[in-house]
């Protein structure tokens, strides 16, 4: 979870240093608190099976999609010069490249 966590301020480093300001959005400022508050907040959000269902459906109906976002997401990291390492590993562990 605490990779996760670092993975999505990744993005959030990168969409920020584009202009964008994903900690406004109010389903983005759970990833923006200490992980000692974020992570078990987040456990108790995703125990709750309708999610969890909500988001196996969408990985598994949409992953060309959540692919080809990861990809965009790391190419924008690497031409910042954002370190982006949790980004690259959930990639690798994600799709097994």
């Amino acid at each position: 979870m605490k990779k996760v966590f670092y993975a999505i301020r990744e993005g959030f480093a990168i969409c920020s240093r584009k202009g964008y300001k994903p900690g406004r959005e109010k389903s983005n400022r759970l990833y923006t608190l200490p992980l000692w508050i974020g992570i078990p907040i987040a456990r108790k959000i995703y125990q709750h099976e309708s999610l969890c269902q909500m988001f196996d459906g969408h990985t598994q109906h949409a992953p060309i999609e959540i692919k080809s976002m990861l990809q965009d997401l790391i190419q924008s990291g690497q031409e910042l010069n954002l370190p982006i390492p949790y980004l690259t590993e959930l990639y690798k562990v994600a799709f097994k490249e």
